[in-house]
């Protein structure tokens, strides 16, 4: 620790899973004997955001107007828990010597993982992060003594439960130019998995039944990523593919259907590099396959299959070892720290009650789904059960994917028949009200204002 006094926060590991014990130590050096108030120890878990709204105002009259650009700056924040402690009782005074605080408490399995991610929306330069923190500090007494503190974060990974296959259906009346009827379409996708890492192959068996008069020229497959991000005046939401395959297109009157033995298999790469999907109270980041088959300057079928992303957990990393002059005197009470369950959900609901955007002109029941023909472990998860996604008539704000009340839930869980048996949906409400997306604000130009601090 150098030959100044001061403080380091040592932890046992570097990463760790929602529900695990952390164990640790707040290593003290002493130079010089110290009065002190305390020894104590925080730690806190919370999301925060931060956009840089840019603007164009008129400065001057007349002959002497010009546009201004401006940056307008925007933040939140949402504390899941802050416990702070003393880690030695009736502490005044600390003579010259090394000390070690042991320390243990236990990250609740509801956490939302460690998350990060700087884009632009509209224009407009956003950060969003979810942060764990633990921090020792000594308090000395007098305003001229400062503080002696060390900060440590943790990164914390949610575990993956296992997957479910998804089943997506839509059935479109195709037009050409909004007006010329010209047939329906029938898409059917399955998705093999419902969660995945970076890195994976999403494998996808697709039924495409062209019962039109158009010619198809591609069939898209997209990833696409939802963001919104709540600040204190206003939400923002961004929706963009990450990822896509283009595959070749289909001829009118034509069906590669599971019914007749010759569906379309095909396959998404996720971009090793993509965050993964977090539900916050003022942070939401969520994903998609999309299948889509359009005719030129007229409808567009889509299929749509929610999913998750987890970060893939790296091996344990080498702790960085104390000096060999570093002896400390060890307290042997162990401070136990009891942190309190967050107050957002770590995931999205279950996926069986999912609402696609567009009516289903033919219903729930007008396209029959056989069996996969395939029967491959998922990746990862293990062997599929399987869940249903249909299409249901739902006024929705588009781009937007927000937990439903639990009312609602149990309402559109009457209309659908799962395959096989599931467990039921998570029961939390919605995440409150939103405001629409920011009108305008298309100005490019770059806002350099830093990120508010934050103990």
């Amino acid at each position: 620790m150098g030959n100044a006094s001061g403080v380091n926060v040592q932890t046992d590991q570097q990463n760790y899973g929602a529900g695990d014990e952390v164990t640790g130590r707040v290593n003290l050096q002493v130079e010089s004997p110290t009065q002190v108030k305390g020894v104590f120890l925080k730690v806190s878990g919370f999301e925060r955001v931060t956009v840089w709204e840019t603007y164009t105002v008129t400065e001057g009259t007349g002959d002497n107007a010009k546009q201004v650009q401006k940056t307008r700056t925007h933040t939140n924040r949402n504390d899941f828990f802050k416990v702070e402690v003393p880690v030695a009782q009736g502490l005044s005074h600390l003579d010259r010597g090394q000390y070690s605080y042991p320390f243990r408490f236990m990250l609740p399995s509801t956490l939302p993982g460690s998350f990060e991610l700087s884009d632009r929306v509209h224009g407009d330069r956003y950060n969003c992060e979810i942060v764990y923190k633990v921090k020792g500090k000594v308090v000395r007494p007098g305003m001229f003594k400062a503080d002696l503190k060390d900060t440590k974060k943790l990164t914390v990974y949610q575990r993956m439960p296992p997957s479910v296959e998804l089943v997506g259906h839509d059935h479109q009346m195709m037009y050409l130019c909004c007006c010329i009827a010209k047939g329906e379409m029938n898409l059917t996708m399955r998705c093999n998995a419902d969660k995945y890492m970076p890195g994976d192959m999403a494998q996808l068996l697709c039924s495409i039944d062209n019962q039109s008069e158009a010619n198809i020229p591609k069939i898209r497959l997209e990833l696409v990523r939802e963001v919104s991000i709540t600040t204190r005046t206003r939400t923002w939401r961004d929706k963009d593919v990450i990822a896509s395959q283009s595959y070749a297109g289909i001829a009118p009157h034509t069906k590669e259907t599971e019914q007749e033995g010759n569906p379309r298999q095909m396959t998404l790469s996720i971009p090793h590099s993509v965050r993964p999907t977090t539900f916050g109270q003022i942070i939401q980041c969520q994903f998609s396959i999309q299948m889509k088959a359009g005719i030129t300057c007229g409808t567009t079928a889509n299929v749509t299959c929610p999913i998750i992303l987890f970060l893939r957990q790296p091996p344990p990393a080498p702790i960085a070892m104390m000096p060999a002059t570093w002896q400390p005197v060890v307290y042997q009470e162990v401070v136990a720290i009891t942190i309190p369950a967050p107050t957002a959900p770590p995931l999205p609901p279950a996926y069986t009650h999912y609402l696609q955007q567009q009516p289903a002109v033919g219903g729930p029941g007008a396209y029959q789904v056989a069996p996969p023909m395939y029967a491959q472990p998922n990746i990862p998860g293990g062997v599929p059960t399987q869940a249903v996604v249909v299409q249901q008539q739902q006024q929705q704000q588009p781009g937007v994917m927000m937990p439903q009340p639990q009312e609602q839930l149990q309402q559109q869980q009457q209309q659908y028949t799962p395959l096989t048996s599931a467990p039921p949906p998570p029961s939390y409400g919605a995440n409150g009200e939103t405001e629409a997306k920011p009108e305008g604000g298309d100005s490019s130009g770059e806002a350099q204002a830093p990120p508010p601090a934050y103990d």
